[in-house]
């Protein structure tokens, strides 16, 4: 005779007492759902739910057997009531309330839990299945926002398997231009920039994007070989960064002379709109120094579109603060209102650096635009202007909540700076080198060029 029926005829005979009486009703119901006792179950459920009502264990498994012996009513609102407390299994409950509607057809109220359980937890592979199986059977006009909402929490490899799916069954810009974004987000090997199941499919369609898409995996990257998405504002945003990917990923690979073409590419793809976050990668690489016209050209490129284009302020701080740093490490101050000089860049760095976060923020306060401007300054033969740099620095310091760095600096730079009567007079380094106190350090020197 099997032992088991009877153990657990005992089991439910004994009641649970004493401390730990919680976890032995959970355990003994456990125990009965496996052996197939789900009135058993109920039982012990119950006894769980009776000592702890809001505990979210016993709430979830009374709800489970309740619907597993066909009373839905009395099922549904524990799984309400499961789902409403703030319980770090939230996400585990939400998904199995969202089985429970879909097996019942209540396709749209499971698609909202299932959504909810991935807005706390995007990692849960399980909940992302079944989401996208009712999207996809019931409303396939709603996916692509959901492959924005997986992009968005970083689960690129998700987007692009169901983008890939979907080009299959609907060949469509939008799901084009989701399948090169998610691309972008994953990992790229230097020598497979699309993987075989990717080629194959688009080799299959019969579109001018596909076969642009196809090409830049091949190796070009002449932007007029790319007008089909140059011309589309929202895919030219996913081809930008997909462009940038494969970059990064030559870069990454010692292969600094083609992840530089893809930088290029990026940057020259239209004249509506400027990449700036390719140009600045294209600063790391050694033609930024090695060929200093063409990064004088790209430079006189990008102030002609940003005149043309709104980007974001924060962006835009970035962009001059780096190539303001790389012409300062250079040497290339030059006195010119131009593009291509380190004062010109500086000077509007300084401007924006109210768009910068704390020093360890996004975009950072960086002290260093401010020193390397009066730096230049004084290069020029321009103290009365380095004075004031190093004044500006003094104010962002408070400005950032540095008061002491303020101080420090009010009381090092002179009174009569202003009246230097020989370039190169005043050093900034010299003025902040030995401070009475420690300040905080940014004034370090910018990265030095690669080699």
């Amino acid at each position: 005779m099997n032992a088991m029926p009877l153990l657990l005829a005992l089991l439910v005979q004994t009641p649970c007492s004493g401390e730990g009486a919680f976890e032995c009703w959970l355990s003994r119901g456990l125990e009965s759902v496996a052996a197939e006792k789900l009135e058993d179950a109920e039982h012990a459920f119950r006894k769980a739910f009776e000592l702890e009502p809001d505990r979210g264990e016993a709430l979830n498994d009374l709800a489970q057997v309740l619907a597993d012996l066909g009373r839905d009513a009395e099922a549904e609102p524990f799984f309400k009531q499961v789902v409403s407390l703030k319980d770090p299994l939230r996400p585990f409950y939400r998904r199995n309330y969202g089985d429970f509607l879909s097996a019942r057809g209540r396709w749209e109220d499971a698609a909202r839990q299932y959504r909810a359980a991935l807005d706390e937890r995007p990692a849960d592979y399980q909940t992302h299945e079944s989401l996208a199986a009712l999207l996809s059977e019931h409303s396939p006009e709603a996916l692509p926002e959901y492959l924005h909402f997986l992009l968005n929490r970083g689960q690129a490899v998700w987007a692009g398997e169901v983008a890939l799916v979907r080009l299959q069954e609907e060949p469509t810009e939008e799901y084009l231009a989701l399948l090169a974004e998610a691309r972008a987000g994953q990992t790229i090997p230097p020598d497979q920039l699309f993987p075989p199941p990717v080629v194959e499919v688009l080799g299959k369609l019969n579109g001018e994007g596909a076969r642009e898409l196809l090409a830049l995996g091949e190796g070009a990257r002449d932007p007029s070989a790319f007008s089909w998405w140059a011309e589309r504002p929202g895919p030219r945003k996913a081809f930008r960064s997909l462009a940038r990917a494969f970059g990064d990923s030559r870069r990454q690979a010692g292969w600094k002379a083609s992840a530089g073409d893809y930088y290029r590419l990026a940057v020259l793809l239209t004249p509506d709109e400027p990449d700036l976050v390719s140009f600045r990668r294209m600063l790391d690489l050694p033609s930024a120094t090695d060929d200093p016209r063409a990064l004088d050209r790209l430079a006189l490129w990008n102030e002609r579109v940003l005149g043309r284009s709104r980007p974001e302020r924060s962006e835009v701080y970035r962009y001059r603060h780096d190539l303001g740093l790389h012409y300062a490490a250079l040497g290339k101050w030059q006195e010119c209102r131009c593009p291509t000089s380190g004062i010109y860049q500086l000077e509007r760095a300084v401007h924006l650096a109210d768009v910068a976060g704390p020093p360890d923020g996004d975009p950072p306060f960086d002290a260093r635009i401010y020193i390397r401007l009066a730096e230049l300054y004084l290069a020029a033969g321009r103290p009365d202007a380095a004075a004031q740099a190093l004044q500006q620095l003094g104010q962002a310091y408070e400005d950032q909540g540095l008061q002491t760095e303020s101080d420090i600096l009010s009381i090092s730079v002179p009174h009569d700076v202003s009246k230097g009567s020989e370039p190169g007079t005043l050093s900034p380094a010299d003025i902040l080198g030995d401070p009475p106190v420690p300040l905080r350090d940014f004034t370090t020197e910018p990265p030095r060029p690669p080699r």
